[in-house]
């Protein structure tokens, strides 16, 4: 009989597995980091004096990145609801960490911070009007919140179920639009891209690792078929050539919305 476990149960799960591997996915390259962490700390607008929350931030990398990118006197608080995960984020310079789901954390009333960062993570959230309503009293009257994710449909190339099962847990922007201004923030939406060029084994295998959380579904013999699969297709290619599109969804409790100056060279319309 196959075991029934719980949606939190699957992810932590999950995530246990995958947190010494994390941060060798291609989105922590050099390059690709760099752009991400300057888009973020623009569009939240952070200052050196602001207190910042990572929320659902894992390993802590993209914490750090940010804090090192604006400069930041103070650490930006790690939340995330798996421990394995953290004990990167506690060794990190200008990253401290705590334990928590984002339910817990943002009903706590004892909390008040300037800019709050939910990078790839809001997919997995329930109750998000909820949250949003306890983000928006939590933060400072002229406080931001940002949500880094993809859209439902992405360029990369995973094989047909794997695209399939991305976009049916991945929420439009347009609806994350909707439930923030509905929980009272002011928002602007902006899509970015950065192109890549990532060496097929080494997508492979990371695909193998069951590097998104929408991998993580497919037993064994269902990630080798669609491997199989992408082999066929991408038979006579060493490197794959894809573009990795982020939505920078911003939520800010004033009525001005900055947008993100359009100065990168990595930046495509």
């Amino acid at each position: 009989m196959q075991e029934q476990i719980t949606e939190r149960e699957r992810l932590d799960r999950h995530y246990t597995h995958l947190a010494k591997k994390y941060d060798d996915a291609f989105f922590f390259a050099e390059g690709y980091r760099n752009w991400v962490a300057e888009l973020i700390v623009n569009e939240l607008g952070i200052e050196e004096d602001d207190s910042v929350i990572d929320l659902g931030g894992g390993t802590g990398f993209s914490a750090k990145m940010v804090h090192e990118k604006a400069g930041l006197q103070k650490d930006i608080l790690c939340v995330d609801p798996c421990i394995e995960m953290l004990e990167g984020a506690r060794m990190l310079m200008g990253v401290s960490a705590l334990c928590s789901d984002a339910l817990s954390f943002t009903r706590r009333e004892d909390l008040r911070y300037d800019k709050i960062l939910i990078k790839e993570a809001v997919h997995h959230f329930k109750d998000r009007i909820g949250k949003w309503k306890g983000i928006y009293r939590q933060l400072y009257p002229n406080g931001k919140l940002l949500i880094v994710t993809r859209p439902p449909q992405v360029d990369f190339p995973f094989f047909k179920a794997a695209l399939r099962s991305f976009e049916q847990c991945q929420p439009h922007y347009d609806i994350l639009r909707t439930e923030l201004e509905s929980a009272g923030f002011h928002v602007g939406v902006i899509v970015r891209a950065y192109p890549l060029k990532v060496n097929k084994e080494y997508w492979f295998e990371k695909i193998r690792q069951r590097f998104m959380s929408n991998l993580a579904d497919f037993d064994g013999e269902e990630l080798n078929q669609g491997l199989r699969e992408l082999e066929k297709e991408y038979k006579a290619k060493e490197t794959l050539d894809f573009a990795d599109r982020l939505v920078f969804i911003v939520g800010s409790k004033s009525r001005v919305v900055p947008s993100i100056p359009n100065k990168s060279p990595c930046l495509l319309s």
